[in-house]
């Protein structure tokens, strides 16, 4: 079941070292995709890389975090040599373990951040095994901001 108090710590109360240890912990993948969904990116990507290392990460998480990495900017190939190594190689990561099949769904909600338009303009140059990006996946709306 969703902790939202947990959430709400993670995100107003808790310093890094705290936030690392109960994002290791944590078995409730709704708890992970609120905390996710919270997230300040600002912090940089030591705990997206440690929600991504938790078993109980689902697929709607690993996708949440790559939109909200910025990882449509991968799939319209639109990346340039000035980009920010930390970033490049976390959000190339995130999309090979996301189209290698590494995250199973959960029953947690996922409609991806695209307007129509996106959407079809990706549906025409994206492969199948990448349609996972643009395709919604039914289930519990953990999407609440805290």
């Amino acid at each position: 079941m969703m902790d939202k108090k947990a959430a709400e710590k993670m995100t107003y109360d808790w310093y890094s070292d705290r936030r690392l240890k109960y994002i290791q912990s944590c078995t409730d993948p709704e708890t992970l995709h609120l905390c996710v969904y919270n997230y300040n990116w600002s912090d940089g990507f030591d705990e997206p890389k440690a929600y991504l290392s938790n078993p109980n990460c689902s697929l709607s998480t690993a996708l949440q975090l790559f939109y909200d990495g910025d990882g449509l900017r991968l799939l319209y190939n639109d990346l340039d040599d000035d980009e920010v190594p930390e970033w490049e190689e976390f959000i190339t990561m995130l999309y090979n373990r996301i189209v290698s099949g590494d995250f199973e769904a959960s029953g947690i909600k996922f409609d991806p951040p695209i307007n129509a338009k996106e959407r079809f303009e990706l549906s025409k140059i994206l492969k199948d095994v990448e349609k996972v990006f643009i395709t919604p996946i039914e289930g519990i709306d953990c999407n609440i901001q805290i």
